[in-house]
Protein backbone atom coordinates (compact mmCIF):
# COMPACT_ATOMS: atom_id res chain seq x y z
CA UNK A 1 0.00 0.00 0.00
CA UNK A 2 1.63 3.13 -0.94
CA UNK A 3 0.91 6.75 0.41
CA UNK A 4 0.83 10.37 -1.81
CA UNK A 5 4.13 12.01 -1.75
CA UNK A 6 5.36 13.57 1.30
CA UNK A 7 2.24 13.02 3.62
CA UNK A 8 4.74 11.92 6.63
CA UNK A 9 7.75 13.49 8.33
CA UNK A 10 8.39 9.75 10.08
CA UNK A 11 6.58 6.72 9.72
CA UNK A 12 3.11 6.98 10.83
CA UNK A 13 1.31 5.05 12.67
CA UNK A 14 -1.36 2.42 10.40
CA UNK A 15 -4.55 1.11 11.68
CA UNK A 16 -6.56 -1.51 9.18
CA UNK A 17 -9.44 -3.50 9.19
CA UNK A 18 -11.36 -6.52 7.12
CA UNK A 19 -14.41 -3.90 5.42
CA UNK A 20 -16.68 -7.14 4.67
CA UNK A 21 -17.55 -10.77 6.00
CA UNK A 22 -17.41 -12.34 2.39
CA UNK A 23 -15.56 -15.31 3.69
CA UNK A 24 -16.99 -16.94 7.80
CA UNK A 25 -13.77 -18.32 8.32
CA UNK A 26 -11.80 -16.08 11.64
CA UNK A 27 -9.64 -13.54 10.00
CA UNK A 28 -7.15 -10.05 11.15
CA UNK A 29 -5.07 -7.86 9.62
CA UNK A 30 -1.57 -8.02 9.83
CA UNK A 31 1.57 -5.55 8.71
CA UNK A 32 4.78 -4.97 8.03
CA UNK A 33 7.41 -2.49 6.57
CA UNK A 34 5.82 0.66 7.47
CA UNK A 35 7.87 3.56 5.88
CA UNK A 36 7.31 7.32 4.46
CA UNK A 37 5.98 5.90 1.60
CA UNK A 38 3.62 3.11 2.58
CA UNK A 39 3.41 -0.48 4.45
CA UNK A 40 2.52 -4.08 3.10
CA UNK A 41 -0.80 -5.36 4.29
CA UNK A 42 -2.43 -8.94 4.49
CA UNK A 43 -5.12 -10.83 5.59
CA UNK A 44 -3.88 -13.59 7.94
CA UNK A 45 -6.63 -16.44 9.02
CA UNK A 46 -7.00 -18.85 11.82
CA UNK A 47 -3.91 -21.07 12.11
CA UNK A 48 -6.46 -24.20 11.74
CA UNK A 49 -7.54 -23.15 8.30
CA UNK A 50 -5.84 -22.94 5.19
CA UNK A 51 -4.80 -19.19 5.12
CA UNK A 52 -6.86 -18.99 1.79
CA UNK A 53 -9.25 -16.42 2.69
CA UNK A 54 -11.82 -15.25 0.25
CA UNK A 55 -11.68 -11.54 -1.41
CA UNK A 56 -12.26 -8.90 1.00
CA UNK A 57 -12.71 -5.35 1.03
CA UNK A 58 -9.89 -3.64 3.67
CA UNK A 59 -9.74 -0.07 5.35
CA UNK A 60 -6.89 1.48 6.30
CA UNK A 61 -5.68 4.61 7.60
CA UNK A 62 -2.20 6.35 8.24
CA UNK A 63 -1.89 8.41 11.49
CA UNK A 64 1.19 10.68 11.68
CA UNK A 65 2.94 9.95 15.20
CA UNK A 66 2.54 12.60 17.89
CA UNK A 67 -0.06 14.48 20.18
CA UNK A 68 -2.71 16.72 18.42
CA UNK A 69 -6.00 18.44 18.46
CA UNK A 70 -8.58 17.70 16.03
CA UNK A 71 -11.47 20.49 16.52
CA UNK A 72 -12.19 20.16 20.26
CA UNK A 73 -11.05 15.87 20.58
CA UNK A 74 -7.33 15.42 21.62
CA UNK A 75 -5.24 12.48 20.35
CA UNK A 76 -1.84 10.85 20.40
CA UNK A 77 -0.42 8.38 18.35
CA UNK A 78 2.84 6.40 18.46
CA UNK A 79 4.26 3.10 18.29
CA UNK A 80 5.94 0.84 21.35
CA UNK A 81 9.36 -0.84 20.59
CA UNK A 82 9.55 -4.16 19.28
CA UNK A 83 9.03 -5.41 23.05
CA UNK A 84 5.29 -6.68 23.07
CA UNK A 85 4.78 -10.26 23.48
CA UNK A 86 2.02 -12.51 24.72
CA UNK A 87 3.06 -11.76 28.50
CA UNK A 88 1.70 -7.94 28.07
CA UNK A 89 3.25 -4.56 28.33
CA UNK A 90 1.93 -1.44 30.05
CA UNK A 91 2.18 1.22 27.77
CA UNK A 92 1.81 4.91 28.90
CA UNK A 93 0.26 8.33 27.63
CA UNK A 94 2.51 11.21 27.10
CA UNK A 95 2.41 13.63 30.33
CA UNK A 96 -0.29 15.11 31.23
CA UNK A 97 -2.63 12.16 29.84
CA UNK A 98 -5.86 12.62 29.04
CA UNK A 99 -9.07 14.17 31.55
CA UNK A 100 -11.10 10.99 31.01
CA UNK A 101 -9.66 7.32 30.09
CA UNK A 102 -9.55 7.75 25.92
CA UNK A 103 -10.98 5.85 23.34
CA UNK A 104 -8.05 3.28 22.29
CA UNK A 105 -6.71 1.71 19.37
CA UNK A 106 -4.32 -0.74 18.97
CA UNK A 107 -2.71 -2.86 15.69
CA UNK A 108 0.19 -4.89 15.49
CA UNK A 109 2.81 -3.09 13.29
CA UNK A 110 4.97 -6.03 12.39
CA UNK A 111 5.15 -9.47 11.50
CA UNK A 112 7.98 -11.26 13.59
CA UNK A 113 5.92 -13.97 14.71
CA UNK A 114 3.83 -16.46 11.86
CA UNK A 115 0.84 -17.48 13.76
CA UNK A 116 -1.96 -15.75 13.25
CA UNK A 117 -2.47 -13.23 16.13
CA UNK A 118 -3.60 -9.66 17.10
CA UNK A 119 -3.03 -6.52 19.57
CA UNK A 120 -5.70 -7.10 22.49
CA UNK A 121 -5.60 -3.88 24.36
CA UNK A 122 -7.25 -3.87 28.40
CA UNK A 123 -6.83 -1.35 31.45
CA UNK A 124 -7.43 1.54 29.76
CA UNK A 125 -6.88 4.57 32.42
CA UNK A 126 -6.18 8.09 31.55
CA UNK A 127 -2.87 7.81 31.78
CA UNK A 128 -2.04 4.33 30.50
CA UNK A 129 -3.16 1.33 29.17
CA UNK A 130 -1.97 -2.44 28.64
CA UNK A 131 -1.46 -4.43 25.35
CA UNK A 132 -0.38 -8.18 24.49
CA UNK A 133 -0.21 -10.00 21.56
CA UNK A 134 -2.68 -12.30 21.43
CA UNK A 135 -2.58 -15.64 19.32
CA UNK A 136 -5.41 -17.61 18.73
CA UNK A 137 -6.03 -21.10 19.57
CA UNK A 138 -7.70 -22.81 16.83
CA UNK A 139 -4.95 -25.81 16.43
CA UNK A 140 -3.10 -25.57 19.36
CA UNK A 141 -3.44 -23.78 23.28
CA UNK A 142 0.22 -22.60 23.12
CA UNK A 143 0.15 -18.95 22.73
CA UNK A 144 3.67 -17.82 22.90
CA UNK A 145 4.28 -15.38 20.82
CA UNK A 146 7.53 -13.45 19.82
CA UNK A 147 8.22 -9.39 20.39
CA UNK A 148 6.39 -7.13 18.03
CA UNK A 149 5.87 -3.58 17.74
CA UNK A 150 2.11 -2.88 18.30
CA UNK A 151 0.91 1.02 16.80
CA UNK A 152 -1.53 2.88 18.86
CA UNK A 153 -3.82 5.51 18.72
CA UNK A 154 -6.34 6.97 21.63
CA UNK A 155 -8.72 9.62 21.17
CA UNK A 156 -10.26 11.94 23.74
CA UNK A 157 -14.59 11.09 23.94
CA UNK A 158 -17.26 9.88 22.02
CA UNK A 159 -18.39 11.84 18.82
CA UNK A 160 -17.57 13.65 15.93
CA UNK A 161 -14.09 15.51 14.80
CA UNK A 162 -13.52 18.60 13.18
CA UNK A 163 -11.41 20.91 11.91
CA UNK A 164 -10.90 24.29 12.98
CA UNK A 165 -13.39 26.40 12.67
CA UNK A 166 -15.87 25.08 10.47
CA UNK A 167 -14.44 22.85 8.98
CA UNK A 168 -16.54 19.68 7.91
CA UNK A 169 -16.97 16.55 10.14
CA UNK A 170 -13.66 14.73 9.95
CA UNK A 171 -14.30 11.40 11.50
CA UNK A 172 -17.07 10.09 14.49
CA UNK A 173 -15.73 8.00 17.04
CA UNK A 174 -17.69 5.73 19.96
CA UNK A 175 -17.99 3.26 22.20
CA UNK A 176 -20.59 0.03 22.62
CA UNK A 177 -20.49 -3.14 24.17
CA UNK A 178 -20.79 -6.41 21.72
CA UNK A 179 -20.87 -10.15 21.56
CA UNK A 180 -21.07 -12.74 19.04
CA UNK A 181 -24.65 -11.67 17.96
CA UNK A 182 -24.67 -9.07 15.14
CA UNK A 183 -25.55 -5.53 16.81
CA UNK A 184 -26.11 -1.77 14.26
CA UNK A 185 -24.35 0.88 15.41
CA UNK A 186 -25.71 4.13 13.77
CA UNK A 187 -23.98 7.51 12.72
CA UNK A 188 -25.18 10.89 14.53
CA UNK A 189 -23.07 12.38 11.11
CA UNK A 190 -24.24 11.03 7.24
CA UNK A 191 -20.38 9.89 5.53
CA UNK A 192 -20.23 9.57 1.95
CA UNK A 193 -18.00 6.67 1.80
CA UNK A 194 -17.12 5.59 5.35
CA UNK A 195 -13.77 3.29 6.35
CA UNK A 196 -14.57 2.04 9.60
CA UNK A 197 -12.27 0.61 12.32
CA UNK A 198 -13.51 -1.34 14.89
CA UNK A 199 -10.93 -2.94 18.42
CA UNK A 200 -11.50 -4.59 21.40
CA UNK A 201 -10.37 -1.95 24.19
CA UNK A 202 -11.54 -4.97 26.95
CA UNK A 203 -11.03 -8.70 27.98
CA UNK A 204 -13.85 -9.46 29.34
CA UNK A 205 -13.78 -13.50 27.58
CA UNK A 206 -10.58 -15.00 27.76
CA UNK A 207 -11.50 -16.34 23.99
CA UNK A 208 -9.33 -15.13 21.55
CA UNK A 209 -11.27 -12.65 18.86
CA UNK A 210 -11.82 -10.43 16.39
CA UNK A 211 -14.37 -7.59 15.51
CA UNK A 212 -16.13 -8.50 12.04
CA UNK A 213 -17.81 -5.94 9.79
CA UNK A 214 -20.66 -6.03 7.51
CA UNK A 215 -22.92 -3.45 5.56
CA UNK A 216 -21.11 -0.37 5.77
CA UNK A 217 -23.35 2.63 4.80
CA UNK A 218 -23.07 6.17 5.04
CA UNK A 219 -25.98 6.04 7.79
CA UNK A 220 -23.87 2.70 10.02
CA UNK A 221 -22.58 -0.81 10.27
CA UNK A 222 -23.18 -3.98 11.70
CA UNK A 223 -20.49 -5.65 13.99
CA UNK A 224 -20.16 -8.94 15.76
CA UNK A 225 -17.58 -10.31 17.92
CA UNK A 226 -16.21 -13.29 16.10
CA UNK A 227 -14.03 -16.63 17.88
CA UNK A 228 -12.20 -18.90 15.94
CA UNK A 229 -12.45 -22.35 15.37
CA UNK A 230 -11.88 -24.59 18.65
CA UNK A 231 -13.97 -21.87 20.72
CA UNK A 232 -17.14 -22.64 21.79
CA UNK A 233 -18.59 -19.42 19.34
CA UNK A 234 -20.14 -17.46 22.21
CA UNK A 235 -18.64 -14.37 23.50
CA UNK A 236 -19.45 -12.19 26.77
CA UNK A 237 -19.90 -8.09 26.29
CA UNK A 238 -16.84 -6.77 25.03
CA UNK A 239 -16.31 -2.88 24.89
CA UNK A 240 -15.18 -2.22 21.66
CA UNK A 241 -14.17 1.28 19.71
CA UNK A 242 -14.95 2.15 16.60
CA UNK A 243 -13.62 4.96 14.04
CA UNK A 244 -15.37 5.87 11.03
CA UNK A 245 -13.31 8.01 8.96
CA UNK A 246 -14.25 9.47 4.97
CA UNK A 247 -12.46 7.13 2.65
Amino acid sequence: VSFGPSQFDTAPVVLSQVQTTNGQDWVTTRHQNATLQGFSLAMQEEEAKNDLHVSETLGWVAWEIGTGAAGDEQFQAARTGDTVTHTGQSVSFDSPGFAAPPVLFTQLATTDGPDPAYARAGGVTTADFSVVAKEERSKNAEENHTTERVDWLALTGDGVLRGEGFAPVMAEVGQTALTHRPASISFSHSFDNPVVFALTPSEVGPDSVAVRLSGISSSGFTARLQEPTGENGTHTAETVTWLALEA
